[in-house]
């Protein structure tokens, strides 16, 4: 929702540009919130599997697991 309200030209507030910023640097920090989100429902089996089955593969970029998400 917050990506989407992002792309129709909501500015993020400081917090979440912060928050957003610590997801990008922190490799660790994003695969935990991906965790965290299918836990509680919040994305679906095949995204989380597509993270996940990325992760396992330790040369595999933030871009390409970005990639994989949109496709």
């Amino acid at each position: 929702m917050t990506i989407n309200r992002y792309e129709k030209g909501g500015v993020p507030t400081k917090a979440q540009s912060d928050y957003i910023k610590l997801l990008i640097d922190n490799d660790d920090k994003f695969i935990e919130k991906v965790k965290e989100a299918h836990k509680n429902g919040r994305i679906n089996d095949k995204t989380y599997g597509k993270i996940v089955s990325e992760e396992l593969n330790a040369n595999i970029s933030k871009g390409q697991i970005q990639d994989n998400i949109n496709n």
